[in-house]
């Protein structure tokens, strides 16, 4: 089977689309599930689903049960889980009823715990059962935290009396005056999610991102490799991703960072599936046995940590994995070789390598885009046009230029981006004055 890969043309979709400001991931997803409730928008671990109507009533019933508790506009609720629908239906909880949700490495001890629940304010933690002894040895050391939630995640053990049962929670009654809360609620485009960086420079600093922002970033210029184009508006959107099968997006990374979690995002807000990868640790075998099983479209990793494993797996099995439904392999946060590329490209010919450069403060600083016969070097990335990169000597250079690795710079510009480059001009001279006196 040969696999669409999509083309320049397709590639070239960056309009703008008025009225984002007015459009919200909760009221999207909520449309999604009122046209496609039965199609799988989560494929758990365990190979269980979870439909649209349950990820959207889930999430509506978290919301609810927050806010009843006492949680109010901007409240944080940190996220101490690994990958799960779980995971994801808090963020959206959190989305429609104007919490900031904050991500935490689960694999933090307690003082950098302890740090992150002080240092986002939290008022609410989300936790799979098997941190229940960290969540346990944080509490008396973080006051503002009023309300625990534990994930069941297969680790057995029972619920502590501090803590509430999120199975309770998504499959009981939703009090009334909790859902007068949540449909009195106003999340608004300018709440934001707080974006924990890894904390290689110290301890973990918050990045703030508001959902308008992160809708645009992520959503309103299309996606080729979904099948999602540039909105005209929201129904449009919604229209075109329930008009046909959605991308089945499978990650071998952490929802945790931001890689994870923005390409989940983007792979909801066009209808499609999460897959859930067994395992707590990455297994490159047990990955691509996924894929194969749930005709996974996308596989989002991290660069070659990831990706040499994967060649390894597809060196040793070759066609005894089933992976023509694969369109593309993402890869950000960490670098991606060109030999790597070009190995993954010579088992899988038809597919789009996407390795992109961004970080936890800017999303969509630059792309390069493999397809066999056309390897990308490594570190060549052609930036975003609303990028700009600024000399040693304090000089900016044009829009889209392409980065190579070291210091080398080509600048190129289309005509489209001229009337960009002219208005950005006017205003370089005052920003170049502010960025070189901090």
């Amino acid at each position: 089977m040969t696999n669409r890969r999509p083309g320049s043309q397709d590639r070239e979709v960056v309009t703008e689309v008025a009225g984002v400001d007015d459009w919200l991931f909760s009221t999207l997803f909520a449309d999604m599930a009122a046209r496609v409730g039965d199609r799988a928008a989560v494929i758990e671990a365990d190979g269980s689903t979870v439909s649209w109507t349950e990820f959207v009533q889930n999430s509506e019933r978290l919301a609810a049960h927050l806010l009843h508790r006492g949680l109010g506009r901007s409240d944080a609720v940190a996220v101490f889980m690994r990958n799960a629908s779980a995971f994801l239906e808090t963020y959206v909880a959190s989305f429609r009823a104007g919490f900031v949700p904050v991500n935490i490495n689960y694999r933090y001890g307690i003082d950098e715990t302890k740090h992150l629940l002080g240092d986002s304010g939290a008022r609410a933690v989300v936790y799979h059962a098997a941190f229940r002894d960290l969540m346990d040895a944080v509490r008396a050391e973080s006051p503002r935290v009023e309300v625990w939630i534990e994930v069941a995640d297969g680790t057995g053990g029972t619920t502590p009396t501090w803590a509430t049962n999120h199975c309770d929670i998504v499959s009981g009654e939703v009090p009334f005056d909790a859902r007068e809360a949540l449909d009195a609620a106003r999340p608004g485009g300018d709440v934001p999610i707080l974006l924990y960086t890894g904390g290689t420079t110290g301890m973990p600093k918050g990045v703030i991102w508001r959902q308008r922002d992160l809708f645009e970033i992520l959503v309103s210029k299309g996606n080729p490799w979904r099948d999602l184009p540039a909105p005209e508006s929201l129904d449009h959107l919604v229209r075109h991703a329930t008009s046909r099968p959605g991308p089945v997006d499978l990650a071998a990374c952490p929802y945790m960072h931001a890689t994870g979690l923005f390409n989940q995002l983007i792979t909801l807000a066009a209808g499609g599936t999460s897959v859930i990868a067994p395992g707590t640790t990455f297994d490159a075998q047990v990955l691509l046995a996924t894929a194969a099983r749930h005709r996974a479209t996308l596989l989002v990793i991290v660069g070659d940590a990831m990706a040499f494993p994967i060649v390894e797996v597809l060196d040793a099995l070759g066609d005894r994995l089933e992976l023509d439904a694969l369109v593309a392999i993402v890869s950000s946060g960490a670098t991606f070789s060109r030999p790597t590329k070009e190995r993954l490209l010579e088992h899988l010919p038809d597919i789009s390598i996407i390795d992109a450069f961004g970080s936890s403060e800017a999303s969509g600083i630059g792309i390069n885009i493999s397809t066999r016969g056309d390897v990308s070097d490594t570190a060549d990335f052609q930036l975003g046009p609303r990028v700009r990169v600024i000399t040693d000597d304090g000089e900016f250079t044009l829009l889209g230029a392409v980065v190579k690795e070291g210091t080398t710079l080509q600048a190129t510009i289309s005509g489209e981006a001229q009337e960009a480059e002219e208005l950005a001009q006017e205003l370089a001279e005052d920003v170049k004055e502010q960025l070189l006196h901090i």
